[in-house]
C-alpha cells in the first residue's frame, strides 16, 4: 500500500512530510492540488466523523 504522510493547514494548503511509497513527483503534486481543492469538503467531512478538527501549526 502506498503511503504518504503530511499535513493540511487552516486555509487549505499542504505539506508531504514523506514519501517513502516513492510516488512519483508528477502524481504527488497532483495528489497534493486535489487535496487543496477539496480542503473545505475534507475538513468539513473529518468534522462529521471526528466531532472536531485541531490544527497543529
Amino acid at each position: 500500500m502506498n503511503k504518504v504522510t503530511g499535513t493540511l493547514f487552516p486555509k487549505g494548503g499542504t505539506l508531504v512530510c514523506h514519501n517513502k511509497s516513492r510516488i512519483p513527483d508528477k502524481s504527488l503534486k497532483q495528489l497534493c492540488r486535489f487535496v487543496e481543492a477539496n480542503s473545505a469538503a475534507i475538513i468539513e467531512r473529518w468534522r462529521q466523523e471526528f466531532g472536531n478538527v485541531t490544527f497543529y501549526c
